[in-house]
């Protein structure tokens, strides 16, 4: 019953949020059209920070096809997926491998890819790429595991 009452909250502040949001589009758009050539930049920084607390990228791939074009917002996501990969693996490696481990004691599937990782090691991570998980929580997983960056 707990969990049926957070997720109602969840949408209900997704709703909310998104709605709030939206009339802020225009400006967003224009602050970074605004920074010229560093916009594509700081619009990667943003994505990589927002991407890392499980905001979902493809919120930033649709931003970055509208302000980039296709060409350019592709290449804008790219770097921005990879930096969000890095700085997640990083991060899960130097700081949170404890905290990561104890999460994937309550996460079976996880757990299992940590273990799996740690046998077939970077072959096993790309084919994890293919997975409908949620990649940021891979690469935290991916990160704790003590495999190599690929």
């Amino acid at each position: 019953m707990i969990k049926l009452v957070v997720l109602s909250l969840l949408v209900v502040l997704a709703f909310v949020f998104g709605r709030e949001f939206a009339h802020h589009i225009p400006t967003i758009e224009h602050w970074i059209s605004s920074h010229g050539w560093l916009g594509p930049v700081v619009f990667v920084a943003g994505a990589v920070l927002l991407t890392s607390v499980f905001v979902p990228d493809t919120v930033f791939a649709v931003i970055a096809g509208a302000l980039f074009g296709v060409v350019g917002g592709t290449l804008v996501m790219i770097l921005a997926c990879y930096g969000t990969a890095s700085l997640n693996f990083t991060l899960s490696r130097r700081f949170l491998h404890d905290t990561v481990c104890r999460s994937l004691a309550g996460r079976p599937r996880l757990a299992a890819i940590h273990r799996a990782v740690a046998a077939e090691g970077v072959r096993f991570q790309f084919l994890l790429r293919l997975t409908p998980l949620n990649p940021v929580a891979v690469n935290y997983v991916l990160g704790a595991s003590g495999t190599s960056f690929p």
